[in-house]
């Protein structure tokens, strides 16, 4: 027997299935962002941005002007494209899922977080007098790779507090201890009491001119394993006014917490280190919304 198509559970699926979903997609008139071939653009005759779709296997969440009419026809072109599933709307009483996270419209306003995703995860389980510092069984280290897993999504989708531990504690895993699994526990503990914290993403203006990108880095000097740093940043997109020293309203548009490539001896070292790749991501996010086909 030979197989003409690919199936689910073969290497070359996902490749594949993204060919034929990107070609559907392009199909109905979406441009392919440079930076991300997971997002979609869509311009109406004017040449306004009306319609945006970001592709995540098989699950497709759209932003769309309902007042252009010519976004109005692009979702009936998607439904004609890809008519299985569901299609759901974000509605202000009713909350949208969308890859374990829940957004939710508050008036203008769009909120994302994974209260409910976290509930579900579980702690593991540490034997009875298994002393801290002994080595992780090989059940042990899979069960604390399955953990460190779940906790890693939602870190990089809208949990922005856990990136620090998560991304820590990963790097200790092959040779992880007893303590290790302590110390997954206690951050799936913090993500539980932390869950309804919400990513809030809000109109910070009226127009283009009076909008700009505000960038934090930061590093801890040798608080990892073999006296490596921590560095970290946070993007936002925010009103001018914050130029003037006045409060703003903003929107977190990127962030991450990372080991530093290279050993540090001071910590102005280290912030030297975090703020150029801080600068190198400001510097993307500043260019992505101009990089179209």
């Amino acid at each position: 027997m030979k197989m003409n198509k690919s199936a689910y559970g073969l290497s070359d699926a996902p490749l594949l299935w993204w060919r034929e979903a990107d070609r559907r997609l392009r199909s109905t008139g979406l441009k392919r962002h440079r930076l991300d071939k997971c997002c979609y653009m869509f311009y109406n005759k004017d040449g306004a941005l009306c319609a945006m779709l970001i592709l995540h296997v098989d699950d497709l969440l759209l932003g769309a002007n309902m007042n252009d009419p010519e976004a109005e026809s692009l979702i009936q072109r998607l439904r004609a494209c890809f008519d299985f599933g569901k299609w759901q709307s974000l509605d202000a009483d009713k909350q949208l899922v969308y890859c374990g996270g829940h957004i939710t419209k508050i008036e203008d306003n769009l909120s994302l977080d994974c209260e409910t995703y976290l509930k579900k995860v579980l702690p593991i389980t540490v034997a009875k007098g298994r002393g801290k510092d002994q080595p992780l069984a090989p059940q042990e280290t899979s069960k604390a790779r399955g953990l460190i897993g779940a906790l890693q999504w939602p870190a990089g989708q809208a949990c922005l507090q856990l990136n620090a531990s998560t991304s820590i504690i990963a790097a200790n895993i092959n040779k992880g201890t007893v303590d290790l699994l302590h110390e997954l526990n206690k951050t799936l503990r913090f993500a539980k009491n932390s869950a309804d914290l919400r990513l809030t993403m809000r109109p910070v203006c009226g127009d283009w001119s009076e909008m700009c990108l505000l960038c934090f880095s930061d590093a801890a000097v040798q608080v990892r394993a073999g006296s490596s740093s921590q560095g970290g940043f946070v993007i936002s997109l925010i009103n001018t006014k914050v130029l003037e020293g006045k409060s703003a309203p903003y929107s977190i548009v990127a962030w991450r917490s990372y080991k530093l490539p290279k050993v540090c001896r001071s910590s102005l070292s280290a912030e030297a280190q975090s703020c150029a790749t801080a600068l190198d991501e400001l510097m993307m996010v500043k260019t992505s919304p101009d990089a179209t086909t």
